[in-house]
């Protein structure tokens, strides 16, 4: 299960500063995250993914669509 951790952050072009959490195993977010209540708020660049099993912190590639 992917956790929220904070209010995003918004950034000049429109998307967020995303800050999410949950285990190296889940599928993480592309694009957009989309919240419990529906809520679908695009991902940018300096979102981050704290691994809780790993420890490791991956952050959003925005032109790539993808984590590192």
């Amino acid at each position: 299960m992917i956790t929220l951790d904070e209010t995003p952050k918004k950034k000049h072009n429109g998307k967020f500063e995303v800050p999410l959490s949950g285990l190296s195993t889940d599928s993480k977010p592309t694009v957009n995250y989309v919240a419990d209540d529906g809520t679908s708020i695009p991902l940018g660049n300096g979102s981050s993914f704290m691994e809780l099993d790993t420890k490791a912190i991956k952050f959003y590639d925005e032109e790539h669509d993808t984590w590192v």
